[in-house]
């Protein structure tokens, strides 16, 4: 792999932080190319010697010529219909490449996947897919300063949002379904991981349909999250309960364009992960601790 090309990702909660890890890290080997929505973002981007070229996900022909010159290339999970009334005992391994490959073409972006792994399959790139599950916490970093990453992700996000204009923690259905959850400096530095071992070829790790890498340090139910929602809500005066309700069809519309997936079921274990020297620290009891920082964060940015 020869310096000076282009790494191409796109820029977003994940993409930011992974941008300001290969600042600090990696911008003496590579040129660095970003494609964002946003001129001023852009013009932001600009000290910090990133190159950015404006577009969005439509512009295939862009984003496929700008690939084609880029020695890396990020493009920065699995799930059901529970819709919050039943957890699963189905976990997926992202060593298991052979469960994984059952899966089929429906469940979401698995058809994206499916041709990513045609890619590799056919010799044209070696694939790496990273699936970090529910990212919590809030980014921080000279990034974020500027204004050009966002800071927060967004499952928990909306949930608080949906809650706030309701005036009360709300889940679908009965918040039984389960998901993994990683904090977004863990995430983050999985993917630098996966980026030095790629880069200096010292270990051998597997891409394509072998190229899984789950980013996960724990499991939590839904209605944990939104009980504790509630209960930050209750301490602030937002609620009078602190137990969550279920979200009504007409609530669903409104807050999540009518999708029951934040009541969907996703396990997984990150296995491959941890075996190409992934050490996640974060685990549930940070993840529903962030979850008042994260409200007070958005009850700062209120008018």
């Amino acid at each position: 792999m020869s310096p000076g090309r282009y790494s191409v990702f796109l820029l977003g909660y994940i993409g930011g932080g992974v941008l300001a890890r290969l600042l600090s890290n990696a911008k003496p080997l590579f040129d660095i190319t970003v494609l964002l929505r946003d001129a001023v973002k852009a013009d932001k981007l600009k000290p910090f010697g990133v190159k950015s070229v404006l577009g969005t996900l439509d512009d295939t022909e862009k984003i496929g010529s700008l690939a084609s010159q880029a020695d890396l290339v990020f493009e920065c999970v699995l799930t059901d219909n529970a819709a919050g009334q039943y957890d699963t005992d189905i976990i997926y391994n992202d060593n298991d490449a052979e469960q994984l490959a059952q899966l089929p073409a429906e469940q979401p972006h698995r058809v994206i996947d499916l041709t990513v792994i045609a890619a590799d399959q056919e010799g044209y790139v070696k694939t790496y897919i990273v699936l970090p599950s529910t990212i919590y916490g809030l980014a921080t970093g000279p990034l974020v300063d500027a204004g050009i990453t966002n800071p927060q992700s967004q499952q928990i996000p909306a949930l608080i949002l949906a809650g706030i204009d309701r005036g009360q923690a709300g889940m679908v259905g009965e918040g039984k379904n389960i998901w993994p959850n990683v904090h977004i400096d863990d995430v983050v530095h999985l993917y630098e991981g996966l980026w030095n071992t790629i880069l200096t070829g010292k270990q051998s790790i597997g891409h394509g349909k072998e190229g899984y890498y789950f980013g996960e340090n724990g499991e939590h139910k839904l209605y944990d999250v939104a009980r504790t929602i509630g209960a930050v809500f209750k301490d602030f005066g937002l609620s009078e309960s602190d137990e969550p309700t279920t979200f009504t069809k007409e609530e669903l519309d409104k807050y999540f364009y009518g999708s029951e997936s934040l009541g969907s079921n996703s396990r997984c274990r990150a296995e491959r992960s941890r075996a190409a020297g992934w050490k996640p620290k974060k685990r549930t009891e940070d993840m529903l601790a962030s979850i008042k920082p994260e409200i007070q964060y958005m009850l700062s940015r209120v008018p």
